[in-house]
């Protein structure tokens, strides 16, 4: 009966059932993989996305800084050139109505072009008045006023007699625009400088952006040299 006994419980623990065949992995990502893929993607965006909008910054800066810069050079490379041959105390400025600027000038009347015309005794024969102004768009035009002569016979005007702002029309084929993106023009003298010192305050502004705008500040003396 042992022997029986023992026999059964052998065959028991020997004796098992067929294995079951593993199952197979099967291919993708982990949700943790997904989010970190995603994670990595958005910072990479957001990264290209700040370089790019930081050089389209940069960009207009320096485009709007060169534009300003251009302008005031003009418009000041072309006032020295006419007030160097002006004549002190022949020159008039003021902000009323529009910042404005006249003074006597020995060129001859557009659209002519030529030397400087003197009398016999050697004095210059003075041609017209000039008018700078900044206009309320940011324009610096120019008009020039002369008086009606005879052909053949020089335009001489008398130099002390400094014509009144309204007597400009600034129309017509003698206005000329000569910058923009201006601000601010102003021309005074100091007390303390001679006569024929002048200085030329000019404030050029380009928008670069919502309420930001790059705008250059300049300002220049200028001598007139002609006394008589």
């Amino acid at each position: 009966m042992r022997l029986d006994f023992q026999e059964r419980s052998r065959n028991r623990v020997v004796t098992r059932g067929p294995a079951s065949p593993r199952q197979p992995r099967r291919a993708g990502f982990s949700i943790i993989e997904v989010l970190v893929a995603g994670s990595l993607l958005l910072f990479l965006l957001g990264a290209c996305y700040l370089l790019m909008v930081g050089g389209m910054r940069y960009f207009q800066q320096g485009r709007a800084y060169q534009t300003v810069q251009n302008q005031c050079t003009i418009a000041t490379k072309k006032l020295l050139a006419e007030l160097q041959d002006s004549r002190p105390n022949c020159w008039f400025s003021s902000g009323v109505p529009v910042e404005h600027l006249i003074f006597l000038s020995a060129e001859l009347p557009m659209p002519n072009d030529g030397p400087l015309q003197h009398s016999p005794l050697g004095m210059i024969n003075w041609q017209k008045w000039v008018c700078y102004r900044r206009t309320a768009t940011g324009e610096l035009e120019r008009q020039e006023l002369a008086p009606p002569v005879a052909p053949g016979l020089p335009s001489v005007v008398p130099p002390n007699t400094i014509p009144p702002y309204a007597s400009f029309t600034f129309s017509g084929p003698n206005l000329r625009v000569i910058a923009r993106n201006i601000v601010k023009f102003r021309v005074w003298r100091v007390p303390i400088d001679p006569p024929e010192v002048l200085h030329i305050e000019l404030h050029a502004e380009e928008a670069t952006g919502t309420n930001k705008f790059t705008r250059l500040e300049t300002t220049t003396r200028a001598y007139l040299q002609n006394r008589f």
